[in-house]
């Protein structure tokens, strides 16, 4: 009984996501429960189950709440099915379909799901799925998408499965690329799932941005026409194509857009607009006091840095600073990495060049995903390209400013050659 709670309570973890090394996780991983159940299992519970406080026996409602939380109906189907959360049965169960070329089978499906569902085996399922995108098997990938419910799923475990499963589209020529993805796009949770979560800014400039056509023309959803036509002006701004400038206006008051989705829209706003007004200013702090800083700053903090807008990005870290640099949760390291780019620029601009660089030296881009590492490698390139110009470092600054020059001729974005142009060594 003690070896069976004990791994229910390294699957709980595994799917909240909750590390609970201390108490205040407990409080986080006790709402979780409530919402994805609607029902409560006590916070003293929790520590005792969790070691915080002596254990002592726990009732079957208890066990039976928490099996439900990982997606099963009692803690005897939890016994009786556990089997989803060993790696190794897992594996074998796909090497088996794969091997006897064998479709997906009702049961099959569900432990998918569930895995899915609940934050396990997230690695080999993408995998899987990734090889049956690069041999094109829309005969077991539309039955696959069909029945995933993508709302079900952790944003931390979308991105990775969507990062995985697009490399399966890497393995593809661009017009295989986009047939595959005309067969698929209108499947909800695909898009949701693959395209919608690994924003690709390497091939912003290629196949990606048909990708995005695609799902403009569906019409789909509010927020996804909104989406691709931030990306369609991002496009355009870092290309430095003709006519950038264009009004993008959110729809209805009423919607209510995912907080790095508006994160997306008020950076476009900062880079239409010529100087960052006071009514701009006012608008992005509103934001700030009513949804988490973390995701809302995601996508405002690098238009603040194109803009040199480091006064108003030293307040807004200043205010936010915990916030933004706390994370209790998995998410893409690209976020943080993110933000210690912006605060390196606050300062330089502060003439504290010491700090910067330890901000810059905590950065690994290896960790980055890779639809957005060569679009965050430019930004931190031409970070390490203003300390060195500052230090009258000739070779450093030639270095930094020919791998601008290299990758921004890579994916198109040229306005970072622009940038760099202001710090070439002379």
């Amino acid at each position: 009984m003690v070896a069976e709670v004990s791994q229910l309570l390294i699957d709980i973890r595994n799917k909240s996501n909750i590390n609970v090394v201390k108490v205040s996780d407990i409080k986080l991983l006790e709402e979780d429960i409530k919402f994805v159940t609607n029902t409560s299992v006590s916070f003293n519970t929790l520590r005792r189950l969790y070691g915080f406080l002596p254990k002592t026996s726990f009732s079957k409602k208890t066990l039976d709440t928490l099996s439900k939380y990982l997606g099963f109906n009692s803690y005897s189907g939890y016994l009786n099915n556990r089997n989803i959360y060993d790696n190794w049965y897992f594996k074998m169960k796909l090497l088996r379909i794969e091997k006897d070329n064998l479709d997906f089978t009702e049961s099959d499906l569900k432990s998918f799901y569930q895995s899915l569902y609940n934050n396990t085996n997230v690695v080999l399922i993408s995998d899987y799925i990734a090889t049956l995108i690069s041999n094109q098997n829309t005969n077991v990938l539309a039955p696959f998408f069909s029945g995933l419910e993508y709302d079900k799923i952790l944003d931390s475990t979308k991105v990775k499965f969507a990062i995985i499963t697009t490399h399966g589209f890497y393995k593809l020529d661009d017009k295989n690329k986009i047939n595959l993805y005309k067969k698929l796009i209108h499947l909800n949770s695909f898009r949701y799932c693959i395209p919608l979560y690994n924003i690709d800014y390497s091939y912003l400039n290629g196949y990606y941005y048909q990708v995005l056509k695609l799902i403009k023309k569906l019409n789909h959803d509010k927020s996804e026409v909104l989406f691709v036509e931030l990306m369609e002006y991002l496009k355009s701004f870092y290309s430095k194509e003709k006519n950038v400038t264009k009004k993008i206006k959110l729809p209805a008051i009423n919607t209510k857009f995912h907080p790095v989705l508006m994160s997306r829209y008020f950076g476009y706003l900062i880079l239409n607009e010529r100087i960052l007004t006071t009514t701009l200013k006012k608008d992005i702090n509103d934001y700030l006091n009513k949804i988490d800083p973390k995701l809302f700053l995601i996508e405002i903090v690098p238009s603040l840095i194109i803009k040199e807008e480091f006064e108003y990005l030293d307040t807004i870290f200043n205010k936010y600073y915990e916030e933004i640099f706390t994370r209790d949760r998995w998410t893409a390291d690209g976020q943080g990495f993110n933000f210690l780019i912006g605060l390196a620029n606050v300062n330089i601009f502060n003439n504290n060049i010491r700090a910067a660089k330890i901000n810059l030296n905590l950065i690994d881009l290896e960790k980055v995903e890779l639809g957005y590492t060569d679009y965050l490698t430019l930004f931190y390139n031409v970070t390490w390209l203003k300390i060195m110009y500052l230090e009258q470092n000739i070779l450093q600054q030639a270095y930094y400013y020919s791998e601008i020059k290299r990758l921004a001729n890579k994916i198109g974005f040229y306005k970072f050659i622009d940038i760099a142009n202001q710090y070439k060594h002379l």
